[in-house]
């Protein structure tokens, strides 16, 4: 004896008869057969093919995006990072070559300047001489200092370098990332006449009113001026003048 079908009852047969009554409704009205009358009752719900279609179309788009996005925000990072690296370059050379031209009695932008020499060794192959100076003598010692700019085919040596010369000579590298091939630092001696003179020899640093060290960053093109004035300086030595 079959019992009453209750509710929420499942029949098998009478479920397949219905979804075979929607397709053939579906064929003669030209309505389109839900998923539910094309799977029959207990299929799991599919995808037609205009869902698949707009989901590969759209599917790329919104990836880009957030790569974009997430490209953006690390090269704003290596960006703030450089600055920061570039910042503290220029802290560091403006203390060493600040306090070095206030310290100069003589000074020079020839490497070949004799008596005395301007520590004309270069501290690395293809190295360029860019200043010399020397300080006035304490105890009976004599100090030269000279800046030279490394470029970057002589890594890891690249960059701006600070000479010492006294009883021995050493090298402290100010910078890894201030000199290129093209775009080396330079130094401006004030006045001209100065200036003039510092190329052939030494000249009195009285007659020298300041002294510019201007360098790029060649990785961000981050650039600075570091100005120094000579203690020795006097308004009426302004011409310049020779040791």
């Amino acid at each position: 004896m079959r019992g009453n079908p209750g509710v929420g009852s499942h029949d098998p047969e009478k479920a397949s008869e219905e979804a075979g009554a929607a397709v053939r409704h579906a064929s003669e009205t030209g309505l389109p057969v839900s998923r539910r009358g094309r799977l029959g009752v207990g299929g799991d719900a599919g995808f037609t093919l205009i869902e698949l279609l707009m989901v590969l179309v759209l599917l790329p788009l919104v990836m880009g995006g957030v790569a974009e996005v997430i490209i953006t925000s690390l090269q704003d990072s290596t960006g703030l990072t450089n600055k920061v690296s570039d910042s503290a370059d220029a802290e560091i050379i403006s203390t060493n070559f600040v306090q070095d031209v206030q310290s100069a009695a003589l000074v020079t932008k020839y490497v070949g300047a004799t008596m005395p020499s301007p520590c004309n060794t270069p501290p690395a192959s293809g190295a360029t001489f860019l200043l010399g100076l020397q300080w006035a003598p304490t105890t009976g010692t004599t100090t030269t200092v000279s800046y030279w700019a490394t470029p970057s085919s002589t890594a890891p040596t690249a960059g701006l370098v600070r000479q010492i010369c006294n009883a021995s000579t050493t090298h402290e590298f100010l910078s890894q990332d201030v000199s290129s091939a093209t775009d080396l630092p330079t130094a401006t001696i004030s006045p001209p006449t100065a200036q003039a003179s510092a190329q052939t020899g030494w000249v009195a640093s009285a007659g020298v009113s300041n002294i510019v060290l201007s360098s790029v960053e060649p990785t961000s093109g981050y650039q600075f001026n570091v100005l120094a004035v000579p203690r020795a300086w006097s308004s009426g030595s302004a011409s310049g003048g020779t040791p």
